[in-house]
């Protein structure tokens, strides 16, 4: 499968938005007085919605796919928190989440878009042959 990095690009910046809207929907609507906790799982499920939008875009090669747009959110969304916070461990550790949001999306996205079916050339010449 070759890689169109402009797709990939657009699902990055996708995702990112739907991640960080999660958050400040939340802080809006409780005034800034959510517990960190529902400020992540809101993120977490519209990171996940996004992951969900990107694997309907390419339905060949999902998870292939998938994992190379992980990669890319996980440097956009978590690379600030790397300079702010000196611990490169939690740094490592939030791939964590984003795996969770692309197994969640990805796995949604099977819902709405099917896979391709490879056919196998000689069953496909059975059913074909006449009777």
């Amino acid at each position: 499968m070759k890689i169109k990095w402009l797709h990939v690009i657009r699902d990055v910046i996708i995702i990112t938005i739907c991640y960080f809207i999660g958050g400040y929907i939340v802080s809006y609507a409780t005034e800034g007085y959510a517990e960190d906790v529902f400020v992540l799982i809101y993120s977490s499920a519209l990171g996940s919605l996004g992951f969900c939008l990107s694997a309907c875009f390419t339905p060949k090669d999902r998870w292939r796919y998938l994992r190379v747009v992980t990669i890319g959110v996980w440097l956009t969304v978590y690379f600030p928190f790397l300079i702010i916070t000196p611990y490169l461990v939690t740094w490592l550790l939030s791939v964590l989440m984003i795996l969770i949001m692309m197994f969640t999306g990805g796995a949604l996205s099977f819902i709405f878009v099917k896979s391709p079916q490879k056919i196998d050339p000689i069953v496909d010449e059975i059913k074909n042959s006449p009777q």
